[in-house]
């Protein structure tokens, strides 16, 4: 179980990230998930600074990338992901770290699903790769990145015997897609809004 964060300027101008980053990484040090452990898997951040993309990502816990952080400065936007892995072996694991961009769309996941059995062979060997291949794959007959996400839930509930929490956020490059279901741990699963004059955070 994971936590992510979508940062950004309601302006043009680019702003400051690195207190938010900060702030981010702290959170992801000192909440635990519901069954008591640490985002400290592994992170990873999408942004966009002076019109162009940038991806990093980490094996380390967030928290002690703090040089990385301090040269992040300013941004438009930017999507960040703290991993808490699910299984021991897939730890350390820098291919399971999030945001995963494919199709030009970046995918971040938080949440548990138990006993899902989708009615499409995907790709991934865990669950949030799984679902960010169900979407694109359904994307692929029906063009339409809303619809595609539509059906994929609907797969996805109809198909699994338990969800605990199913979080997502997907960006386009232009709209950000936001899917949040919690039936459990509400505190931890749920997703905030904060929005001012100059900034969207989710």
């Amino acid at each position: 179980m994971c936590r992510l964060i979508f940062y950004a300027s309601k302006k043009k101008k680019e702003i400051g990230i690195k207190n938010p980053l900060n702030q981010f990484a702290l959170m992801s040090q000192k909440a635990n998930t519901p069954d008591g452990d640490k985002q400290e898997d592994g992170w990873g951040i999408y942004f966009i600074e002076n019109k162009k993309e940038y991806l990093f990502k980490s094996t380390k816990a967030i928290w002690e990338d703090k040089e990385k952080i301090k040269n992040i400065k300013k941004a438009k936007l930017f999507i960040a992901h703290a991993r808490s892995a699910s299984f021991r072996n897939h730890k350390n694991q820098i291919e399971f770290n999030q945001p995963f961009i494919e199709e030009n769309l970046v995918f971040v996941f938080n949440g548990f699903l138990k006993k899902v059995f989708l009615t499409y062979n995907l790709d991934g060997k865990i669950g949030a790769q799984k679902i960010f291949n169900l979407i694109i794959k359904i994307k692929k007959e029906e063009t339409d990145l809303k619809t595609s996400i539509k059906k994929a839930i609907k797969n996805i509930k109809d198909n699994t015997k338990q969800i605990f929490g199913l979080n997502f956020l997907i960006f386009d490059g232009q709209k950000l897609y936001v899917y949040s279901l919690t039936t459990v741990n509400k505190e931890y699963y749920q997703l905030y809004l904060y929005e001012n004059e100059d900034i969207f955070s989710l």
